[in-house]
């Protein structure tokens, strides 16, 4: 590294000729940042916690309807509107066929509606783009209300899927620039705890109206919905755009501005010499081959592929393990023989215990870090998948066997969101470059969303009484699929924790071993210095 003092121009950097080189300065500010603890962090950004939560509030949303879909096929109100009668068991079903459409007809929204988001997210910045889809939310909503017949419903819940594109992408994406390192992974974590909320809330609500048969027992779960659109817009319209979008557009004197609304003047680190961190950290990656302009073939480009390759498969990973059979909880346990009541009751429960879950991933992540929260998490998920898929046997002649299962369900709740569920999100934040984050989380996502359209449409006809009617025997798939997923991690998954995005470039495009991430220094390595 650079030992003698030197000024800084106006990038904050030293030129000499053809070489640049990362000033004493500005290397001073990326170690007092990386050597603040959580609490000192908390303190110094205060506003970038509150402006970050507000900005994942819109996942809530998203996480309702998810709750909410899955959970409705059980529903009485809901299957005699939109289900047909069925002799052989002597009451309404919503069609297999259906029940995949209507689940996935929101992901089909939100595939598409992320890559619109990464079209316009670097020129609008992640503020107006939300702005815009929560005005956009509001009006597609009341499809879902008012539907008449399956197909008004589909259509509704496409439509909504596509803002809800744009959130999902930019949450975290927007939380990884605002947030300090020592708060990054609580942070972007947090986005897990907003989806628990939102089921949790989807719970409670099919649970309130559980017992409901006429036409309001559907509508209201769909009516609640539209209380989320206008509070969030107002409150979005007082968050600053992410420092980082602006120094990437040149706005150098809006990136500071931005940056005191998220910490002051105080602090031990001048404003200006914060950005000049970010244009330093920028200019690198612009030198590194993404240019001025970047695109989404910039993803599949040198080092970016990489990182592209372990954003899609960790966010993937969530599927693998089991995330979709866990999605049809209430339907499984009535096919399982629980009363509905019953099984209503414990799908609230789970979601509260994935809300205890989630926070306590806050404690374990800065202590144990990404990867081996990440590989413990996804092995014990794997051996509750097997357990389950085993118990299907004596589960059809004891009922004790059936509880024992929806224990076992509950368990997974609590091991997947305190380890791969929220660790996820930090994961991606972290691991895409910060010129290609917004094109590189919304690939992510949407190879989430691929994997889940595949999986969404094959677990209702494996589980549903009319069709494969597999009950617990579903859960064989997510034991083979978790293990996949998890001998990918072991050689792929590299440790991010503690490392400023200056870092991760370098040991990115030093091709550092997965394994070895975590004890890597980048300061050994020549490009630590050069940049290049």
């Amino acid at each position: 590294m650079v030992t003698e003092k030197v000024d800084i121009d106006a990038e904050g950097k030293e030129k000499d000729g053809h070489v640049t080189v990362l000033s004493d300065d500005l290397l001073r500010v990326e170690n007092i940042e990386k050597d603040m603890g959580a609490i000192e962090a908390l303190k110094l950004y205060p506003w970038s916690v509150v402006w970050s939560v507000v900005f994942s509030l819109t996942i809530i949303m998203e996480a309702y309807d998810k709750g909410l879909i899955g959970s409705l096929y059980a529903q009485t109100a809901f299957k005699i509107r939109f289900g047909d009668y069925y002799p052989s068991i002597k009451g309404y079903q919503v069609p297999a066929p259906w029940q995949a459409a209507l689940t996935q007809a929101s992901n089909v929204g939100i595939f598409i509606g992320i890559w619109i988001n990464g079209l316009i997210v670097d020129r609008l910045g992640y503020k107006k783009t939300a702005l815009g889809g929560l005005c956009f939310l509001a009006a597609t909503l009341l499809l879902t209300i008012f539907a008449v017949n399956r197909g008004m419903l589909f259509a509704g819940e496409f439509l909504c899927g596509l803002p809800w594109g744009t959130f999902i992408a930019c949450a975290p994406a927007y939380a990884s620039e605002v947030a300090p390192i020592a708060l990054r992974g609580v942070l972007t974590t947090y986005i897990n705890l907003a989806f628990v909320i939102g089921q949790f809330i989807a719970a409670g609500v099919l649970l309130g109206v559980q017992g409901r048969t006429d036409t309001m027992g559907w509508k209201i779960p769909f009516i609640v919905q539209e209380a989320w659109p206008v509070p969030l817009f107002i409150l979005i319209c007082l968050t600053p755009e992410s420092p980082w979008w602006y120094v990437r557009h040149n706005r150098v004197e809006e990136a500071e501005k931005s940056l005191r609304r998220l910490r002051g003047d105080a602090g031990p680190v001048p404003i200006n010499q914060q950005v000049a961190m970010m244009v330093e950290t920028n200019r690198a990656e612009m030198e590194l081959g993404q240019g001025e302009h970047v695109t989404y073939s910039d993803c599949f480009k040198g080092t970016d592929l990489r990182r592209t390759e372990i954003v899609c498969l960790a966010w993937a990973s969530q599927l693998f393990s089991g995330q979709n059979f866990t999605a049809y909880m209430t339907y499984f346990f009535t096919l399982s023989g629980l009363k509905s009541s019953d099984a209503f009751k414990l799908n609230l429960g789970n979601y509260a215990l994935g809300f205890v879950g989630t926070v306590s991933s806050w404690f374990l992540l800065n202590k144990f870090g990404r990867r081996k929260i990440f590989l413990t998490g996804i092995s014990i998920m794997t051996m509750i998948m097997g357990i389950i898929g085993c118990l299907y046997w004596t589960a059809e002649k004891h009922t004790s066997a059936k509880w024992g299962q929806a224990g076992l369900l509950l368990t997974w709740t609590v091991v997947s969101d305190a380890s791969i569920g929220p660790v996820v999100y930090a994961i991606v934040s972290e691991t895409s470059s910060t010129r290609l984050r917004a094109k590189s989380v919304g690939l992510a996502r949407n190879a989430y969303t691929v994997c889940a359209l595949c999986f969404g449409f094959a677990v209702p006809f494996m589980m549903n009484a009319a069709y494969g009617n597999l009950k617990g025997k579903t859960a064989f798939l997510f034991f083979g699929t978790s293990i996949l997923a998890l001998i990918w991690a072991f050689f792929r998954l590299p440790e991010c924790k503690g490392r400023s995005y200056r870092e991760l470039d370098i040991l990115f495009d030093q091709r550092i071993s997965a394994r070895k991430f975590a004890t890597a220094d980048a300061q050994e390595h020549p490009q630590a210095t050069l940049h290049v």
